[in-house]
């Protein structure tokens, strides 16, 4: 593994209309301002970070993870959507489309 530095800018905003103090500060690899209005422009730094490239074993291992993350993801999402369609299909099959045998006239309501 080899040591690699990335240098980014990075730019620091206020959200002075934020209801959290902890959240009024923001950090992002582009200016937020020029987009959304509610941001303002502190300053911006240059930084510079060392990481250790990784193997080519690890980058596929990372990719398998991700893939597999994704996939548990996917099939939350699938089960949760079958269990609502589900539910429609039981409140459809709970309503009953005839008329009771008690009601005598149509303008009666069966309640």
């Amino acid at each position: 593994m080899t040591a690699l530095q990335i240098t980014t800018q990075l730019y620091i905003h206020v959200n002075p209309h934020s209801t959290m103090k902890a959240n009024r500060f923001i950090v992002s690899t582009c200016d937020m301002s020029q987009s959304t209005p509610a941001y303002a422009l502190l300053e911006t730094r240059e930084i510079t970070i060392a990481f250790d490239e990784p193997d080519p074993f690890e980058i596929i291992s990372k990719q398998v993870d991700s893939l597999r993350a994704q996939k548990e993801r996917l099939a939350a999402e699938s089960y949760r959507h079958q269990l609502l369609i589900d539910d429609q299909i039981q409140a459809l099959l709970c309503i009953e489309h005839s008329t009771p045998s008690n009601v005598s006239d149509d303008t009666e309501i069966p309640f």
